[in-house]
């Protein structure tokens, strides 16, 4: 009895105009936004490789210990394809010297994809947070309520059916539907990479691709099963859409933003100018305290008196700076 309303369920989400839209539109989303992420990421790979081997070679031609200045390149993601993060807003390479406080990472990559610079960047993991839990939403929200309206609840109940199994149908019903969507994404996706001269996946990139799909089914749950809830919770469906969609327009779009700006007011983040002013003050604190241990002249020689430069961060040495 289970299994033939699980079924009845899958077979009638699929057969709905709201079910057809969303996976067209879910699909041309994800093969566009892998498409174009793609190409991104094979630029950063590249621009990774060329920055390795130019530091490389620059600390190869370095003979004097003082003038050593290693750089530490940070490799870009190889599933940057399927989910942005914050990769794009973080440094790519971290500059490590004795005699400079330590800044945040450098951006050496520039130039990726110009279609980002136009559009803005959409990912797998965005349709999925988006396009999917909107299709949950739809999906559910009358699976009770509008039976109700039917009639066609209380027949269903007259039938050797507990409440339970008819909301655990229902439930799986609609992930059925959910999965096969998120799976065809996925797949049309990778083929996508895997079909063109791209990025080389792993054995560890693949049981990522697995943990993304997991905790995606995760996700897609929760709005099932809030949707479930709100349908049996309303006496009309009409009802239980507003409320669903309300709930997802607060937890998905607003929310976020919310947050974001909510955590800016509660512990703001410095300026700019004052981070700058703790970096110089580190800068002077350290070079006196090297000047001040610096007893013999001979040595102080080699580690003249600071004096702030005039750019802001920047420091200057008075004095002679090495060994003539």
């Amino acid at each position: 009895m289970l299994l033939t309303l699980i079924r009845k369920e899958f077979l009638l989400n699929i057969m709905t105009a709201k079910f057809l839209i969303a996976v067209i539109l879910c699909e041309a989303l994800i093969i566009s936004s892998v498409f174009i992420l793609r190409g991104n990421t094979l630029q950063r790979q590249s621009r990774y490789v060329k920055n390795l081997q130019s530091h490389d070679e620059t600390l190869e031609k370095i003979k004097v210990f003082s003038q050593l200045r290693p750089i530490i390149d940070r490799p870009p993601s190889p599933l940057g394809f399927m989910c942005i993060g914050v990769e794009g807003q973080v440094g790519d390479a971290a500059v490590i010297s004795y005699d400079e406080v330590p800044h945040e990472l450098l951006s050496l990559q520039g130039g990726d994809n110009p279609l980002l610079a136009v559009f803005s960047p959409i990912d797998i993991a965005r349709v999925i947070q988006v396009v999917l839990s909107l299709l949950a939403v739809l999906l559910v929200y009358d699976s009770i309520s509008g039976e109700r309206e039917r009639g066609t609840l209380s027949l269903s109940l007259s039938n050797p059916l507990s409440r339970g199994k008819l909301m655990a149908g229902k439930y799986l019903g609609g992930m059925a539907t959910l999965t096969a969507s998120l799976l065809f994404g996925l797949l049309s996706g990778l083929a996508v990479v895997l079909l063109f001269p791209s990025v080389s996946l792993n054995g560890e990139d693949w049981t990522r691709i697995g943990l993304i799909f997991l905790s995606s089914l995760l996700y897609l749950s929760f709005w099932t099963t809030l949707g479930l809830f709100i349908s049996a919770r309303s006496s009309r469906s009409s009802t239980s859409l507003m409320v669903s969609l309300f709930l997802w327009l607060t937890l998905v779009v607003l929310l976020p933003d919310g947050m974001r700006y909510l955590a800016g007011q509660l512990r703001p983040i410095q300026d700019r100018s004052a981070v700058d002013a703790k970096v110089e003050a580190l800068n002077r604190e350290m070079w006196k305290v090297i000047w001040d241990k610096a007893v013999f002249t001979g040595y102080r020689r080699y580690f003249p008196e600071p004096i702030p430069a005039s750019a802001p961060g920047s420091w200057s040495r008075r004095g002679d700076t090495g060994r003539r």
